[in-house]
């Protein structure tokens, strides 16, 4: 009896020094991991400040208006997400101009330089088999055989003349801002006639042909991935929520 009683007293003591050990070496792992944590912390706020201080002194050689400087720092720091973008707009040696063709409308520029970040990747040089070129990817509709769509001066003058006209044609109707900003992009992006299709197959089947959530279904699935692509951008960037 009493040599069971001192091997279940040893076992108890086995095992309070294990649960001991394991504590032990619980609480070291978890100290370690603060550190570990903490130090990755610091590590990420250095490379953001030291990102940041490389885009602000690449917007300072890049760019002139510094309201424009002042909204594409605001896009860096709000939008990390579109750091791609966003260097290739600072690059872009045609911004200015693309902003004053945009105010000449009254559109924001950064739907233009949405739109221009889907159709080419800011390549001036792009060309799709389809026929589309340049920046705004123009078909041989938009563009005369005396223009150049390669050229960027004509090719953002086109491109934005053409959306515009592209929005002029659903203005005789009661649509919502939004609704108007979708139709037009999902316009530039298939062709007005094709939307204006989709919309009476819409409208035949019981829908709201003014109401682009209801015509989706019935617009090629490219043109609706397109739309939404663009729409995303243009609102995150632009702050804007139409």
């Amino acid at each position: 009896m009493k040599t069971l009683l001192k091997k279940i007293h040893w076992n108890v003591k086995i095992n309070i020094l294990y649960v001991a050990a394991i504590t032990v070496l619980a609480l070291f792992l978890c100290d370690k991991y603060m550190i570990l944590h903490e130090e990755k912390i610091k590590y990420e706020e250095l490379s953001q400040k030291y990102k940041v201080a490389l885009y602000e002194e690449k917007i300072d050689s890049n760019i002139e208006s510094e309201d424009v400087k002042d909204e594409i720092i605001k896009m860096y720091h709000t939008n990390p997400q579109y750091s791609n973008l966003i260097d290739k707009m600072i690059e872009f040696e045609y911004l200015d101009f693309l902003i004053t063709m945009s105010e000449s409308y009254d559109y924001n520029w950064t739907l233009f330089a949405s739109i221009i970040y889907c159709e080419s990747g800011f390549n001036s040089n792009a060309y799709n088999p389809s026929g589309a070129k340049g920046l705004m990817q123009l078909t041989k509709w938009v563009y005369t055989k005396d223009s150049d769509p390669f050229n960027e001066y004509q090719n953002i003058f086109l491109g934005i003349t053409y959306f515009h006209n592209l929005s002029e044609n659903f203005r005789n109707k009661r649509y919502s801002k939004r609704d108007l900003l979708q139709f037009t992009i999902a316009s530039y992006n298939c062709g007005y006639g094709t939307v204006i299709k989709s919309q009476k197959i819409a409208y035949e089947n019981g829908n709201n042909e003014l109401k682009f959530t209801e015509v989706m279904n019935f617009l090629p699935e490219e043109t609706v991935q397109y739309v939404t692509n663009v729409m995303k951008i243009y609102t995150d960037l632009s702050g804007t929520r139409i």
